[in-house]
């Protein structure tokens, strides 16, 4: 990792421990990443719109809101993030 850019990452899912994974295998790999994680669907849109997030990961199975709910949340600020 040379720190000159690091990715930020929204992170979709009940679980803290999905974000630890996520940043620890990004991290063993030599990639620098900003992991945010996002417990519940409220908490979506105040990240979007303060945060310049580059990638959403999202937990189908241990998250509130479906994909289609998150995609939909995303779009609003930026739908050129992939999912």
């Amino acid at each position: 990792m040379d720190g000159s850019h690091s990715i930020s990452i929204a992170v979709l899912s009940s679980n803290q421990d999905d974000v630890e994974l996520i940043n620890r295998a990004l991290r063993d790999a030599g990639h620098a990443a900003r992991c945010h994680w996002i417990a519940n669907p409220n908490s979506l849109a105040d990240t979007l719109s303060t945060e310049r997030v580059e990638l959403l990961i999202i937990n189908c199975d241990s998250y509130a809101d479906s994909i289609r709910q998150a995609i939909k949340q995303k779009d609003i600020y930026n739908p050129e993030v992939p999912v």
